[in-house]
């Protein structure tokens, strides 16, 4: 069985916002890809957080271009090139860039 750790942080997800985060969103992005455990448990984290963009945002189709696994692939890139920023903060951008692209 997967033991799974909550946190709770304050996270920046952009320039001018902070945000409560709970899970794996508030870690870095080393932490989340140091583990198998910790990659799965982060990869539900993305889409959960992902599925909340888009239901509370204007677009309720970020990511329309891909597909789950896409979309995890997208901010684990992002998340290798900068393994200190917070999964919240990586994935963010992730869907700012999609959703600006109109993906």
């Amino acid at each position: 069985m997967i033991a799974l750790a909550l946190a709770a942080a304050v996270a920046t997800t952009d320039q001018s916002r902070e945000i409560l985060s709970v899970g794996v969103g508030a870690h870095s992005c080393a932490s989340w890809l140091a583990t198998p455990d910790s990659r799965f448990e982060g990869n539900v984290w993305v889409y959960g957080y992902w599925t909340g963009l888009n239901q509370g945002g204007s677009n309720p189709y970020v990511g329309r271009s891909t597909d789950g696994p896409g979309i995890v692939a997208e901010v684990r890139k992002l998340c290798e090139a900068t393994p200190s920023a917070t999964v919240i903060a990586t994935a963010y951008r992730v869907y700012i860039t999609l959703r600006r692209e109109g993906r």
